[in-house]
């Protein structure tokens, strides 16, 4: 019974960090892409100089 408990934490701990890992994953995205863009405009400024 002791055993069992102690696999079903280490996989709820598992999935836990796995679905935090994947937030974190999907704001880096986001967080680049708004790089991307706003260096997009800063390149568009300095070509109409």
């Amino acid at each position: 019974m002791k055993r069992a408990r102690v696999v079903l934490n280490m996989l709820v701990a598992a999935l836990v960090a796995t679905g935090l890992s994947g937030c974190s994953y999907n704001k880096f995205t986001t967080q680049e892409e708004a790089i991307k863009a706003s260096w997009g405009e800063v390149q568009n400024q300095l070509l109409r100089r």
